[in-house]
């Protein structure tokens, strides 16, 4: 079968997604590798929704190691969507 223009571009495009996909989740595999080297505290939780603002507070809560933290997040989402 002979393909047509527009079905290898769709191929490449789709390619092209696939290895940039892979290349984004092997950076943040070195990242996380590497974060202790790099910051004295990380805290990670998956958000449903990444979230677009982020904000340092004072410190509102101490944690089992002494160590006290704030922080705030927020969202912007599209009222059409149900979520």
């Amino acid at each position: 079968k002979i393909q047509t223009m527009a079905e290898v571009t769709a191929e490449q495009e789709a390619l092209r997604a696939k290895m940039e996909e892979n290349l984004i989740a092997q950076e943040y595999k070195i990242w996380k590798k590497n974060t202790p080297f790099l910051y004295d505290f990380v805290m990670t939780h998956g958000l449903e929704w990444p979230s677009l603002t982020g904000q340092w507070l004072p410190p509102i809560k101490e944690l089992n190691d002494g160590n006290k933290v704030g922080a705030v997040g927020g969202v912007s989402l599209n009222r059409a969507e149900q979520h």
